[in-house]
């Protein structure tokens, strides 16, 4: 099983938040919900995760990038902007609070979208950081009660959207829509799960300012 073909099949999405109390903890725990979905297979499973296994999440990718390496990937500039994919500390509102709790769940939504776009982008496959240790850490995270999910769930998404088939078509007339340049000015290219396609660096570089195609606005997960 290639993780990067399950990864390019399935989108995940952080859908609610349920504060629960804990008999290890003198506060209440908030529990998030994703819900994994492979297009390919058309089937789906959810799951739960705490703030304190994003924040483990977080500080694991962060060490699997090994930072200050040397590579072609995009590895340097997704490791400056990953480390503030951490939600912030509330002045004026409790962590339980709803309004400190939907922030929360927006924050990583948003860091899971982020680490999804970096791992299916082509240019970083060339880092082994990048392609096989970042990759088994989200796998993990996603798959950790795999006990419980079908099967199917880990289908991989089908060759003929990778991106390689991409430059592969001499009929295909790339061209990324965010930098106005085709495909003779780049080599790397990502394709989201609308089918919109970019460049490697320009997909990376809006992704970070909105979670959503900038051609037809459809959410990243």
């Amino acid at each position: 099983m290639h993780q990067i073909g399950v990864f390019q099949a399935i989108s995940v999405k952080v859908t609610k938040a349920t504060s629960i109390q804990s008999r290890e903890h003198d506060r209440p725990v908030i529990m998030y919900t994703m819900e994994v979905d492979n297009k390919e297979s058309q089937t789906s499973w959810s799951t739960t995760r705490s703030d304190s296994d994003f924040k483990s999440l977080h500080a694991a990718v962060c060490n699997a990038l090994d930072h200050g390496h040397t590579c072609d990937a995009l590895c340097p500039w997704f490791y400056v902007d990953f480390q503030q994919k951490l939600p912030k500390k509330s002045l004026f509102r409790s962590r339980t609070h709803k309004r400190s709790i939907q922030a929360n769940l927006d924050t990583y939504h948003d860091l899971l979208s982020m680490l999804m776009a970096f791992i299916i982008a082509s240019k970083n496959h060339s880092c082994y950081r990048a392609n096989d240790r970042v990759s088994n850490v989200l796998f993990d995270f996603l798959f950790r009660d795999c006990s419980v999910v079908d099967a199917a769930v880990y289908t991989s998404a089908k060759q003929r959207s990778s991106t390689s088939s991409i430059r592969s078509s001499q009929s295909d007339d790339c061209e990324c829509s965010l930098c106005n340049q085709g495909s003779n000015t780049c080599s790397s290219w990502t394709r989201l799960p609308c089918g919109h396609v970019f460049h490697d660096d320009c997909i990376l570089e809006a992704l970070n300012k909105s979670v959503a195609c900038p051609e037809c606005h459809g959410a990243m997960l």
